[in-house]
């Protein structure tokens, strides 16, 4: 019966289905519900759709443990609906994997923090490892990539999943302290103390679900009057980056 209809369908829409007119997916998600709260998880919105068919601008609808995905034509309107459902059963004692791949660009506003800064040798001070409290106001470009992934087993069942991964680039400004010292202004001053900095750079991001760390570049400029005499003055650093969304 669901060969003969499927043999039905695809006579009839064809030609439709050959330029990717429209697209309805029905997928049940089984016992995992689909993540519609978080700000990136899964929900509602235009996406860019990588499935056997091909690639394709849906505008995805949740309802429920179904999905459903419609075609967005180059003027961003919906175009006429093909319903085409996504039938894993094989043939018995086959187990057949189907993977979907959903992506999302986005304006990303991050609060930014970098608990461990790496300095290059400078004068007579080697490498340097600090852990400094520091905190930034990230501004950047995000890219967020679902996975959907369905999968049938012998007896007849299938389980599914949601793979989500994030990446993120863009710069930072803030506010951070520094060590000062004789070591690091080459003896110009006797005293020691907790200077404040303006750390200004550029990272790149990478988030697994709600986490996000990367790599962080940048220079930081140091608010006190011994800023002219710190040797680290203009000098840029590489930093670990981990990352809490603001927007």
């Amino acid at each position: 019966m669901i060969k003969r209809m499927n043999q039905v369908f695809k006579k009839r829409y064809a030609p439709l289905n050959s330029i990717f007119s429209a697209s309805v997916i029905k997928y049940l998600m089984g016992c995992m519900p689909v993540k519609e709260n978080a700000k990136y998880g899964f929900s509602n919105g235009v996406y860019t759709i990588v499935s056997p068919k091909g690639t394709q601008r849906v505008y995805v609808q949740l309802k429920a443990n179904q999905l459903q995905a419609n075609n967005i034509k180059r003027n961003d309107t919906i175009g006429p609906v093909v319903f085409e459902e996504l039938l894993l059963q094989g043939d018995s004692g086959v187990i057949n994997t189907s993977v979907y791949k959903f992506s999302k660009p986005s304006f990303d506003i991050d609060f930014l923090s970098i608990p461990l800064k790496f300095r290059p040798a400078v004068s007579t001070l080697p490498n340097q490892l600090t852990s400094n409290i520091n905190g930034a106001v990230y501004i950047g470009r995000r890219e967020d990539v679902y996975f959907l992934k369905r999968k049938n087993d012998l007896f007849g069942g299938f389980s599914s999943s949601i793979d989500h991964y994030g990446f993120s680039f863009g710069i930072f400004t803030g506010l951070g302290s520094t060590a000062i010292n004789p070591w690091v202004t080459n003896n110009a001053i006797n005293m020691e103390y907790d200077g404040a900095v303006v750390p200004i750079g550029i990272t790149g991001l990478f988030a697994v679900n709600n986490i996000a760390f990367g790599i962080a570049s940048g220079i930081d400029h140091l608010l006190s009057k011994d800023r002219n005499v710190w040797i680290y003055k203009g000098k840029p650093w590489i930093g670990l980056s981990v990352a809490l969304n603001l927007n």
